[in-house]
């Protein structure tokens, strides 16, 4: 057995604490990239004392990086920090001084000034463990558990987490001359000096012009011509999207040394640049945090190009799986994803987001659980695992790519057959063949409107057919967002249809 090593792992925060104040794009971000910066100067901090760049095995810290030097605002840096203290004079003491010092500069940073060093040393919390650990490979069939510094310090920080309360301040808290409504312009004006102090010449919620901060109405609408937001309810509705890596744990239980790890954490970094550079070239999107296998970004439904949030997902997927595709694992992403109105209020639709993923989309994982909430209150989600995602996309694109609605006519075809669904539920949701299936269609949908309707004749129940077969795709009540469990394909296909549906919808059309 190898010796153990020292090590020091730290957590920050408060994270949801902090984020959650959010009422507007520009807030949540700075609030989000504030923490990625207080452990960005932690690292900066402790190589000044003495810790070895190479021995901060988590997060990947080389300070010429480039990816690290990013100048757009995009937060990389995670709120964990594990480096090694072997052949050091480091102690746990010493800690507090590098604490002190990366909380000032990050504070300074953000321009609150000295007379705000007090007030965020008790805001932030940033507390440190001491542990040790040696690197133990899994063997299922020995009885051996892994261990390595990841591992091992996850424990200590999950306990270290649950233990420490948030912590009230005396005073009011600054932060909320970022977060307030009140007056929001004035606080985003604020931000944006920040941004000029930051440098961050490329910040990606600047406007075109540069003049302005993007709002939550210019995410939703994108860079899609004027004339399409007034012909189109979707360019008015944004999507609040989280990620979360599936069996990463398994990934982190193979690693056998520092050199492991520090190679782990860096492709983890490339992933984290490469997808937020995806959200906002391809996808018009902001990226509110991107690190470890964990994103959180605002992406409008449907970008310029045509590519929806469902493109996003696969698309996203799919990166995540080739990034780590060396280790063998079979590794995915799950989703959160919650589609709102721009006037709807940030910090719920950042919750709902957070529900759908965590309590939703990874009680399954590999999937994707999707809620759109209308204006109306109107709401229609879907929980789909990534396979069967590809079959509903390939449905969507069809649909359109092919014509085989017009688009006039595409709004009464989908509630007619919405309705049908609804009235036949019984006959829809028995065992059937694919004979007894099309003879079903030809016998309901009847009327002058589906005579010679391709969409209705083929396409629909082609897809019917497949949702019966082998799809993963069940419908989210309205009601708390419950996952319909049993396998009712008639009120899933109603579901589909609403969310579809939404994409063509007429900005001036009744909800």
């Amino acid at each position: 057995m190898t010796e153990k090593s020292k090590y020091i792992a730290i957590t920050i925060g408060p994270v949801f604490d902090t984020i959650n104040l959010a009422s507007s794009p520009c807030a949540l971000w700075a609030g989000s990239y504030m923490l990625s910066m207080l452990s960005k100067n932690i690292c900066i901090v402790l190589t000044e004392k003495g810790i070895k760049a190479e021995d901060i095995i988590s997060p990947s810290f080389n300070p010429d990086d480039k990816l690290l030097n990013r100048n757009d605002g995009v937060g990389l840096f995670h709120d964990r920090v594990i480096f090694k203290i072997d052949e050091t004079k480091f102690t746990i003491e010493d800690f507090s001084k590098v604490k002190q010092e990366a909380i000032e500069r990050t504070v300074t940073m953000f321009g609150f000034g000295e007379k705000r060093f007090d007030y965020f040393k008790k805001y932030f919390l940033v507390s440190a463990v001491k542990f040790e650990s040696e690197y133990v490979k899994e063997d299922k069939d020995k009885g051996i558990e892994a261990h390595n510094p990841i591992l091992d310090s996850s424990v200590a920080l999950d306990c270290l987490e649950l233990a420490k309360p948030f912590q009230k301040q005396n005073g009011k808290n600054p932060l909320l001359t970022f977060y307030t409504a009140d007056n929001q312009e004035h606080h985003n004006q604020q931000i944006l000096q920040q941004v000029k102090i930051l440098k961050l010449t490329q910040w990606q919620l600047y406007k075109n012009n540069k003049q302005g901060i993007r709002t939550l109405e210019d995410v939703a609408s994108g860079k899609i011509r004027e004339e399409l937001k007034k012909k189109f309810k979707k360019y008015n509705y944004y999507a609040v999207v989280r990620s979360d890596g599936d069996r990463i744990g398994k990934i982190i239980s193979s690693l056998g040394s520092d050199e492991d790890v520090r190679k782990f954490s860096h492709i983890c970094l490339k992933y984290c640049s490469k997808v937020a550079d995806m959200v906002r070239n391809q996808y018009d999107g902001i990226t509110i945090y991107s690190g470890g296998d964990d994103l959180l970004a605002l992406i409008p439904v449907e970008e310029r190009n045509g590519k929806t949030i469902f493109h996003f997902v696969k698309e996203t997927n799919q990166v995540f799986i080739d990034s780590f595709a060396e280790y063998k694992i079979d590794v995915s992403l799950s989703f959160g994803i919650f589609v709102s109105y721009y006037k709807f209020p940030l910090y719920e639709a950042l919750e709902q987001s957070a529900y759908l993923l965590f309590d939703v989309a990874k009680s399954r994982r590999n999937a994707l659980a999707i809620h759109f909430q209308k204006h109306s209150g109107q709401s229609a989600g879907l929980l789909i695992d990534n396979v069967s995602l590809e079959e509903l996309i390939h449905f969507y694109d069809g649909i359109g790519k092919q014509k085989v609605i017009d688009i006039k006519e595409q709004d009464r075809i989908f509630v007619s057959a919405m309705q049908k669904f609804m009235l036949f539920a019984d006959i829809f949701n028995t065992e059937s063949t694919m004979e007894e299936v099309r003879n079903v269609f030809k016998n309901i949908f009847d009327a002058d409107i589906h005579k010679n309707n391709v969409f209705l004749k083929e396409t629909l129940p082609d897809f019917f057919l497949k949702l019966k077969d082998n799809l993963s795709v069940f419908p989210i009540k309205n009601d708390g967002l419950e996952i319909e469990k049993s396998r009712d394909y008639a009120t899933t296909m109603v579901y589909i249809l609403r969310v579809i549906k939404f994409f063509s919808e007429s900005a001036g059309e009744r909800e």
